[in-house]
């Protein structure tokens, strides 16, 4: 008989029988037709053939002495590693219409019935391999497509550049499947090790490499030892003139896949024009803290035995400006105004509204009223003309003659006292400015020579999935001065230590004084 002229080179093809006769009258057509065989007498053998053999196809016997090919085909389908392989059902007793329909139940692609025709067999294969080699490329495909618009939705969210290059180059190392690199004008990005700056040949070969995206090239491609190992293509980036800012690069043999440059060139795009808004966002925000910082202190009163320090970080997720304030100013020579507070919401209304609370605050201050009685004018102000506008704040005056500290809270955080290297929490407080309550009244502690006073806004404390109390504690422990440090070093360590790093979520207000051990 005239064999089958080989169809496809080469495939591995698993053969399950325990017949060693027909395994081998099997094994004998697929060699000749171009497989490469991978025999196995039980279910257990098939198994871990499985497990160490890269499997194309399998061919398997109904009927094994210690399991069914049901149960083995079932074993295949249920492994994300296998369930793809194309599987064929062989029998030479199992062969009623229920036992066909069993097989393909369970997971089979075909049930041939013994004695089966060779020619028969290799055109079933032929069709399941080119089934399943359809249904890789469609997922492949599909896998691709969802790590783009994954990548993509990153970039759009991202807050800051890193981030956003961060986001990009684990993208494309998603979509290639393989290490990409990003680089710019200074700096490369790996999914392994992040951002490295460049030395000078690098960024000669980075001008290099972006160059023909000046003349309307879509892709680019380096071999330079100063930037990749082994031959890379990729696709190039723009900023908000237009010209190449970076390029996106992955290995020349990932790239040679005709999907990947087309998706790496839509998430260059991506790129390119989150880039740009983020560049034109972290203008607007710059802006908007001179605006939000005019409208705060510009330094620190001068009171014989008062030591004054301060500290604003702005938020770097938002464009937006926000509430938070802090104040202090002397009345005398021995009277001195502390406040901080907190008008709800991320807006440049909420800073206006906030200068607003702040020069009513002093202005009421000044004209001799006590804290309580301030607190309660302000909120009347908001009441009246900002009723939308929740505000939390604390004012108090640190008097030096009469050793205390009288206050009123109006539903910020405690603040913090440290006397006698001790720290507490001061947890005296009411209702938010905004709302309207009974008469509001003046809470006093004593302060003495030594003492320290630490208040901040929410923004230093907070962390998702985490009790306030917890901030709070940490708080209170590292207001605690460290030995031989300033006021101004401890505020410093605290925002270092207990803030959230580099990129916050909400701003920071800190205000705190030092009284001295004499006057």
């Amino acid at each position: 008989m005239t064999q089958p002229t080989p169809i496809v080179s080469p495939l591995v093809a698993l053969v399950v029988n325990d017949n060693e006769g027909s395994r081998y009258l099997m094994t004998s057509w697929l060699d000749r037709a171009g497989f490469h065989v991978v025999p196995a007498g039980t279910g257990a053998e098939a198994l871990a053939r499985l497990t160490d053999t890269s499997i194309d196809i399998a061919i398997l016997d109904v009927n094994l002495p210690d399991m069914s090919g049901f149960e083995i085909c079932e074993a295949i389908r249920s492994s994300p590693a296998t369930e793809w392989i194309p599987i064929v059902h062989v029998s030479a007793t199992a062969i009623e219409a229920s036992d066909r329909s069993e097989g393909l139940i369970r997971g089979a692609d075909a049930y041939l019935t013994e004695p089966v025709e060779p020619r028969e067999l290799l055109a079933i294969l032929a069709s399941l391999l080119r089934r399943a080699h359809m249904r890789q490329e469609t997922l492949r495909t599909t896998t691709r497509l969802r790590a783009l618009n994954a990548a993509s939705a990153d970039v759009h969210a991202s807050s800051t550049e890193p981030r956003l290059f961060e986001a990009v180059v684990g993208g494309a190392s998603r979509i290639a499947d393989s290490s990409a690199v990003l680089v710019t004008a200074t700096a490369m990005w790996t999914q392994e090790a992040g951002p490295s700056a460049l030395p000078p040949d690098a960024i000669r070969a980075v001008e290099q490499l972006t160059e023909p995206a000046r003349a309307g090239y879509t892709t680019v491609s380096t071999d330079d030892a100063n930037l990749v190992e082994r031959p890379h293509t990729g696709v190039v980036f723009s900023d908000e003139s237009g010209e190449p800012a970076g390029a996106i690069l992955v290995p020349a043999e990932a790239g040679g896949d005709s999907e990947v440059l087309p998706m790496l060139a839509q998430l260059a795009l991506t790129t390119t024009l989150s880039l740009v808004n983020l560049r034109a966002l972290e203008i607007e925000h710059r802006i908007g803290l001179v605006f939000q910082q005019s409208l705060l202190p510009q330094q620190m009163p001068e009171t014989p035995g008062l030591t004054l320090a301060v500290r604003y970080v702005a938020a770097s997720r938002h464009t937006d400006v926000g509430g938070d304030f802090y104040e202090a100013f002397a009345l005398d020579d021995s009277r001195t105004v502390v406040a901080i507070g907190d008008v709800v919401g991320h807006s440049l209304h909420a800073a206006i509204i906030m200068g607003k609370i702040r020069h009513a605050l002093r202005a009421y201050a000044l004209d001799g009223y006590d804290p309580a009685d301030v607190i309660e004018r302000v909120d009347r102000m908001i009441r009246k003309f900002h009723r939308a506008d929740l505000t939390t704040a604390i004012c108090g005056i640190a008097d030096l003659e009469r050793h205390e500290f009288a206050f009123c809270n109006a539903g910020h955080l405690p603040f913090v006292k440290v006397s006698a290297g001790d720290a507490r929490l001061v947890e005296t407080h009411g209702t938010l400015l905004g709302i309207g309550t009974a008469r509001r009244v003046t809470s006093a502690i004593p302060l003495g020579p030594g003492d320290r006073i630490v208040m901040v806004t929410d923004g230093l404390l907070e962390r998702r999935r985490e009790s306030l109390d917890v901030g709070l504690e940490r708080l209170r422990v590292g207001a605690l001065p460290n030995v031989g440090e300033t006021l101004e070093m401890s505020i410093d360590r605290i925002v270092r230590d207990i803030g959230p790093g580099d990129d916050p979520d909400d701003d920071i207000a800190i205000v705190a004084f030092d009284v001295a051990q004499t006057r």
